[in-house]
């Protein structure tokens, strides 16, 4: 089973590279990662961080991790920030690290609109570990025993290293925010052997007094709806849901789906105290993949600082 897993695993890297793009189930946790046009958008400098493990369940199972920082800057008119993601695929077989750095025009047209345009740069690497990989010519046809080291590839992996565009605008009106981005502007090349270009991915949101993607800490009764929607390869994902929050508490609810499949349900809660802001949130899967997956578990930390 092992083995046969392990030869699944090396065609779906291949042929499946370029779908590799990290959803998370708390987006407005790290508002820059969902929108760049939003870097800065907290008065106060931001320490954010994440870490997100995917299918558990599953010997060939997904970890991300991101930290990062971004802080309004008056001279630039607008924000910068820059976070690192680090992916690890298959039990290590594939991955991933990338450096971003992101910046974010702001304009406050009047005391209710405020328009931001944002650009990010990334440097990736990804890495291959062929020794966890076991391909068809090590498997004798008959008996089934497999022999070490009869592959063409590299015995320290394969490498690759590329760099990525992506732009984005995003608006605040009164208690609205909603933006739209494009991920991959330029189509890297993040082909191991043979050529394979990143598609364009497009994404936009619309929530309603999101006070967890800006920092804010609030006061009484509030709820925060959220409808995030991108594009995959030859199809698109949507996650929609609300989070209900009393001060410094809040919980919620998300639903992912498809434009064929249910994927997800959501249930999340956290807290805002002192100079912190963190969450957890589980995915309970409802697809096909049922929940023998194990779902998801994702959680995330921020820091912010005294506002100057």
């Amino acid at each position: 089973m092992k083995s046969l897993f392990a030869v699944s695993i090396f065609f779906v890297f291949f042929i499946c590279a370029n779908a590799q793009d990290y959803p998370l189930s708390q987006p407005y946790s790290n508002p820059f990662w969902m929108n760049p046009a939003l870097t800065g958008n907290s008065d106060a400098p931001r320490i954010s961080s994440f870490v997100r493990s995917q299918w558990p369940g599953l010997s060939g199972s997904y970890t991300t991790s991101m930290v990062g920082f971004d802080t309004k800057v008056d001279k630039v008119h607008g924000g910068l920030g820059a976070f690192i993601i680090y992916d690890r695929s298959g039990e290590g077989t594939l991955n991933e690290w990338s450096f971003n750095g992101s910046y974010s025009y702001i304009g406050k047209i009047n005391d209710n609109l405020t328009v931001r345009g944002g650009t990010q740069l990334t440097l990736s690497n990804k890495h291959l570990n062929t020794e966890n990989l076991i391909f068809p010519n090590q498997i004798n046809p008959q008996s089934g025993i497999i022999y070490v080291n009869n592959n063409s590839l590299p015995e320290d992996g394969l490498n690759k290293t590329y760099f990525d565009l992506s732009i984005s605008t995003a608006a605040d009106f009164r208690k609205f925010t909603f933006g739209v981005s494009c991920f991959h502007l330029n189509g890297p090349n993040v082909g191991f052997i043979s050529e394979s270009h990143l598609p364009r991915r497009l994404a936009g949101f619309v929530g309603y007094d999101l006070w967890l993607m800006k920092g804010e800490k609030p006061e009484g009764f509030r709820v925060s709806p959220l409808v995030y929607f991108t594009t995959l390869p030859g199809g698109f994902s949507v996650l929609a849901g609300t989070n209900v929050s009393w001060n410094w508490l809040y919980c919620g609810a998300y639903y992912r789906f498809n434009e064929s499949n249910t994927d997800a349900l959501a249930f999340q809660a956290g807290a805002r105290f002192w100079h912190f802001q963190a969450g957890y949130s589980y995915d309970l899967t409802v697809s096909k993949l049922t929940n023998a997956t194990g779902g998801s578990h994702e959680v995330f930390l921020n820091y912010f600082f005294e506002k100057k």
